[in-house]
């Protein structure tokens, strides 16, 4: 399946608007999953802190809240010297596509 075509059947099967399917744009999808694997790291053992933090995270982005984001992830207290890399990383990966969040 063609990228042109694997992006129409996502946008219908997910009811995402076309402006978010751009490819000049983070999707939500892909974005969430960053957080996801973070928040698996940060807490895994605590399932249900690893949502909180990611819907937390998501819903900061969803209502345009993306220094606040920032600042909040800046401000985790790490453990470990791993857990600090993978911070840093999504940390940098918001930093560098903060203007394309357009969800």
């Amino acid at each position: 399946m063609c990228m042109k075509m694997y992006l129409k059947s996502c946008q219908k099967a997910y009811q995402i608007p076309l402006r978010v399917m751009n490819t000049q744009n983070l999707d939500f999808y892909h974005c969430q999953e960053h957080f996801f694997a973070f928040a698996n790291k940060y807490h895994p053992k605590d399932a249900n802190s690893s949502k909180k933090l990611t819907v937390t995270c998501i819903d900061g982005l969803m209502a345009k809240k993306v220094d606040e984001v920032l600042i909040m992830l800046k401000q985790l207290p790490c453990s470990g010297k791993d857990l600090k890399k993978e911070k840093e990383r999504l940390y940098n990966y918001l930093v560098l596509l903060r203007k394309l969040i357009l969800f």
